[in-house]
């Protein structure tokens, strides 16, 4: 085998390693646009049902100043009549950093709606979550 021969071999395994690091993860992330805000999302669903699901969003567009969520399912009566959304906490640190954590009591298909308010008027969107 030649240097560039085991190189190759040393590029492939190590690219492969890094590219199974999110296989089998059931966290969800999103980098998405909630009407006027671009957003990035992290959900890590519980590890158990029923169970609270951890958030973290930070506003890549300054002037986000409230962000809203809540836990729906994807379908049926309880996809039509949302309950209040929790308001998510904003990091002393960065003021487009947001967190909080949402219960999810059923297994099976949900979505987080999530909505942000700022400067530029109120955007939403949902992040489709499976709950198993």
């Amino acid at each position: 085998m030649t240097f560039r021969s085991i190189t190759r071999l040393l590029f492939a395994t190590l690219v492969a390693i890094i590219a199974q690091a999110h296989v089998g993860s059931p966290d969800v992330y999103l980098d998405a646009k909630a009407g006027p805000y671009q957003l990035f999302l992290t959900i890590r669903p519980p590890q158990v049902i029923a169970g609270v699901a951890s958030l973290e969003i930070r506003s890549e567009s300054p002037g986000v100043r409230e962000v809203r969520a809540v836990p729906l399912p994807m379908g049926g009566a309880g996809a039509k009549f949302a309950p209040i959304p929790d308001k998510l906490t904003p990091s002393r640190e960065d003021s487009q950093f947001f967190t909080g954590s949402l219960w999810m009591m059923a297994p099976g298909s949900w979505q987080v709606r999530v909505t942000a308010t700022g400067d530029q008027g109120e955007g939403v969107m949902s992040v489709p979550v499976p709950a198993v």
